[in-house]
């Protein structure tokens, strides 16, 4: 795996990155449905597979991640940096700060998908974590809230995703 355009927090240089497995993802969709009950392991997995070609992209390789942006700024040099803790995801806040295992530990830049832009996507040292943040984050939106803020786009999302098979989470006890 190439490590390449990625940059550590503070505070994260001693954060070891783990490549996701197949184990490590059941593993934990196992623990998102043991926390947060089937429906959510379901949208999970199915937001992953979407946003990552079914755990194969890039992106996902280098972040462990479905495709989570970092708000950036412009510092007082001018250069456009990261939002600080916790990246312009302030209803994470809480629950990072009670589990700081889970807390990204930096940032990948690559270009997106469909646009080609080089965007900013955090970096989470598991596939645990970033599970069981969008497991969270879950819990008060729908899964369309994922890719937009406007109801018709979020709506798109759904009947995209919709098909998706959730086959680990069937899988599951």
């Amino acid at each position: 795996m190439r490590k390449r355009n990625t940059k550590k927090f503070p505070g994260s240089e001693n954060v070891s990155f783990v490549p996701a497995t197949e184990a490590s993802i059941k593993s934990a969709l196992q623990k998102v449905k043991d926390m947060y009950g089937k429906e959510t392991a379901i949208n999970v997995e199915k937001i992953f597979r979407w946003e990552t070609r079914h755990f194969q992209s890039g992106g996902f390789k280098n972040t462990n991640a479905p495709g989570m942006e970092a708000v950036m700024v412009t510092n007082s040099e001018g250069k456009k940096v990261p939002k600080s803790y916790p990246y312009g995801w302030t209803s994470l806040k809480s629950f990072w700060d009670a589990n700081p295992k889970y807390k990204p530990m930096g940032i990948y830049t690559t270009p997106e998908n469909v646009t080609g832009i080089i965007k900013p996507f955090l970096i989470f040292p598991t596939i645990e974590g970033s599970m069981l943040t969008l497991a969270f984050w879950l819990q008060t939106r729908r899964p369309g809230n994922w890719f937009s803020t406007m109801p018709e786009k979020q709506l798109m999302y759904e009947n995209s995703i919709v098909g998706i098979t959730p086959r680990i989470v069937n899988t599951l006890a």
